[in-house]
Formats: structure tokens, sequence, C-alpha cells
């Protein structure tokens, strides 16, 4: 079943993606005082802590940019003191429109009147904006969230954020954070001998936590995929969306594999039982088209990154890897790096997204040598 905010949604014409946020943030905020606290953990207006009782939010609310004469922007969202009607914080939200040609500009003006004012000024994005959008706020000391920082900090507790929640994970908008041991139970069943984990044989784990922490794996490559494929200059915008896929790649004892084999000579297959087993990975991945071009049956030409969970015998926790390569109708051999990441990819977009945009830039470089393809590959932003 749909979330409540998408239900609510599919009324509408049409998307509308900003200003419909705007305009869920500032009603749930009504009811939980976390939203403010969550887009303004240091505070407002001379550290002032949000109170509900004591501020609002405003969406659509104009002022006036400073050293111009008399010209206006209109903030996706202000904090305003209930009392006086100051404007006492503000938030601009981007949703697909992240690489708009007018942004630096836009952005630049929210920073002079955060600066002029003393009021407090929140980046809210989908993706991650260029490094000069960071850059400059970083120098003003203004802040940046993406949505999924703001969902991780919201009541749960309270039945609208809740909601809320729901709507972001439906829609991919949130990083969800993986427990790493639940994890390590799923590869345990996938790939490991059933003898000796007990303590997995737990109703709640094997009905709700397991799967959900699988289905939160392959959402959150699904996320990463729509934020890489922002990152890729020269690609055409319009070119399919990465498609999202995992493979089970098992690993057996030789020695027990090769007695079963000579133990099942009457028989056309074999089930290599749990002794056999010694361990496996996970591999999630996303795949993306890198040609959009005519005569695609002889110039097809792909990228392919994502994770490798390694899970071997006797462990309770996996090793995680991530990958990438290019493979290609003109590429003789495939084009292949990885690197070990830290767990903390589980939890942090940011890291598994530099991750990565590391590995892959790796086999682009590389893919670039290859005179055929090389007008096809792009590079990062």
């Amino acid at each position: 079943m749909e979330s409540f905010f998408s239900r609510i949604k599919s009324y509408f014409s049409g998307d509308y993606g900003g200003r419909y946020l705007e305009l869920i943030l500032k009603e749930v905020g009504v009811f939980d005082g976390g939203v403010g606290a969550a887009l303004f953990p240091k505070g407002l207006k001379d550290g002032i802590r949000f109170n509900k009782a004591k501020h609002r939010f405003e969406v659509e609310c104009r002022f006036v940019v400073p050293n111009t004469k008399g010209a206006e922007r209109i903030a996706d969202i202000a904090v305003v003191e209930v009392d006086s009607d100051e404007i006492i914080g503000l938030v601009e939200i981007k949703y697909e429109d992240h690489k708009q040609p007018t942004n630096a500009a836009q952005l630049m003006d929210y920073i002079a009147y955060s600066s002029k004012h003393g009021v407090p000024f929140v980046y809210l994005t989908q993706y991650y904006p260029p490094s000069s959008d960071l850059d400059a706020l970083r120098e003003s000391q203004s802040r940046h969230f993406l949505y999924s920082d703001i969902a991780q900090e919201l009541d749960q507790k309270n039945h609208l954020s809740r909601l809320l929640i729901e709507y972001f994970k439906e829609n991919g908008l949130m990083y969800e954070q993986i427990d790493i041991e639940l994890l390590g139970k799923l590869l345990i069943r996938f790939f490991n001998p059933q003898r000796g984990h007990g303590k997995i044989r737990n109703i709640e784990h094997m009905t709700n936590l397991i799967p959900e922490t699988f289905r939160q794996v392959l959402q959150n490559m699904r996320l990463l995929s729509s934020e890489i494929r922002h990152c890729f200059v020269g690609i055409d915008e319009k070119s399919r969306q990465p498609s999202i896929d995992f493979c089970l790649q098992p690993k057996y004892n030789k020695k027990k594999i090769a007695a079963l084999v000579k133990d099942s000579e009457s028989f056309d297959d074999i089930e290599p039982d749990s002794p056999a087993r010694s361990g496996g990975r996970l591999c999630v991945y996303a795949m993306q088209s890198l040609y959009s071009g005519q005569d695609r049956d002889n110039n097809w030409l792909y990228v392919e990154y994502g994770f490798l969970f390694n899970m071997d015998v006797g462990l309770s926790e996996p090793s995680i890897d991530c990958y990438a390569k290019v493979l290609g109708k003109n590429i003789k051999d495939e084009i292949y790096d990885d690197k070990r990441c830290k767990a903390n990819v589980l939890m942090d977009k940011g890291k598994a997204v530099s991750d990565l945009r590391h590995v892959i830039g790796s086999v682009f470089e590389r893919a670039k040598k290859y005179a055929v393809i090389k007008s096809y590959i792009p590079s990062l932003e």
C-alpha cells in the first residue's frame, strides 16, 4: 500500500516536487517540534531553540535581498516568531532542480540575508549540490542537509512524523541505516551452514527484521544510483534510469564438493549440503547505460557499480567492498576496480557515495584509453 503522503500527492495534477515537501514539513512541524530542531540543530537567530509554541513555519515567505534596490526572494520555508513576525530562520529546498544554472545566485542571496541579519540558513536537498555551493555554505557557516538527515532526526513516536518517514522511504528519498548484525544474519542464512546459529531462529528476526534489512540494502542502492547518475558529466540527462539488481555468489569447499560429485554420479545435478558451504557474498549493484546513440548492438556500453558483502564461515558480520566495472562491445575484457570499505557505508550516504565515486572514476579513466569508446565515457562532477 502507498504511504499516506503519496496517496495525498496522487490527487494533484502535477508532481510539485519541493513545493509539496515544504508544505508537508510545515504541517508536520506544527505537531512535531523535532522538525524545527532537526532543521536548526544549532538553534535559530541568537541561538534560540525552536519552540512550536513561540515559532511557526511559513511557506513561500518573501524577504528583501541586501545590497539591492528592493529585490526580493521567496524562501521555501521561513521560521517566524509568533509575537513579532520576525524571520529567525530560512530554508531553501531543492528537489530535482539542484542543477539549475540560477541556483548559485539564489544561494548567494540567501547567504547575504543570513549574514546581514544573523539568521541561520539551511539548504535542504535531495542530492548533493555542486562542490562550489557546498564551499559557499561552509564559508558562511550555513548548513546543508539531505532529506535523509532530517528524516533520521524525526520523532518516531509521533504519528505524523512516522508517516513522513514512510513517504521518504517509499520515494527513495531517505538513506536507511542498516544494522550490520542483522545483515550478517541474513548472509549466514544465504551462505553458511545451518548448524551453530540457533540465535537467528527468532520469529521477529526471521519474519520482520532480516527481510527488512534486505529491502533496505536494495533501497539504498536505488538511492545511491540516483545520486551517482547526477554526478556524471557528459551523459544524456534523459538516458534511462540505472537498473538495480543483486546476485548471490556462494563458495564451496573444493574437497567436499568433489566428494559430493563422486557420490552423485547417477544424478545430473547435485545439491551441496551445509558442510560443503564455505561462505559467499551478496552483490548489490546498479547498471547504467553510457551510450544512447544509434546502432546500440555494435556500440553498447555500460557501467556497473555497487557493493559486495562478503561472509566467511565462523564470522557474524560481513566485510564490505565497493566495486565498479565498465563493459562494452568494443572492450575485450571488462575494466574492473574495487576497494575495501568501512562499515559506516551502511549508515552514511556521503561515505558510500565517496567510495563509489572512487572506483567509478578509476574505471572511467582506464576506459578512456580505448579510442573507440572514449567519447562515450562521462567524467565525474
